[in-house]
């Protein structure tokens, strides 16, 4: 189910690609191609909805590539997150950014998890 109001994909740089899904109390960002500092102002913009939209849930399956500059936007974005007391995830993460991500201490401020359905259930109420 896409988010009530939302159209469709919207292109974030030259490469990249963000798709929005609400599925109960979690929001999706669906993340597709290359995460660089090429798309830097649209990167920061992107529907991530606000506090009262819950936990926002990345998914990396289609993401190819994510360079030092990339890495500086996703902080940025869970940063953001974070002063809103928004729990933040990530599913489909490969083992080499699952890696780096350790490696920068990003798993410290962001949930991995193996599927939707893992992440549904660690942000759903109880």
């Amino acid at each position: 189910m896409l988010f009530p109001g939302y159209l469709g994909g919207f292109t974030v740089g030259r490469q990249f690609t963000c798709r929005v899904e609400k599925t109960g109390p979690v929001r999706f960002l669906r993340l597709d191609g290359e995460i660089t500092g090429e798309s830097e102002a649209s990167f920061k913009n992107m529907p991530v909805g606000g506090a009262a939209d819950g936990a926002l849930v990345l998914d990396f399956a289609g993401v190819d590539y994510i360079n030092s500059a990339g890495l500086a936007l996703l902080i940025g974005l869970i940063r953001r997150c974070r002063q809103e007391n928004r729990s933040v995830g990530a599913i489909n993460l490969s083992d080499h950014y699952r890696k780096i991500f350790h490696m920068v201490g990003l798993n410290d401020y962001i949930a991995l998890f193996e599927s939707d359905k893992q992440a549904r259930m660690a942000f759903s109420p109880h």
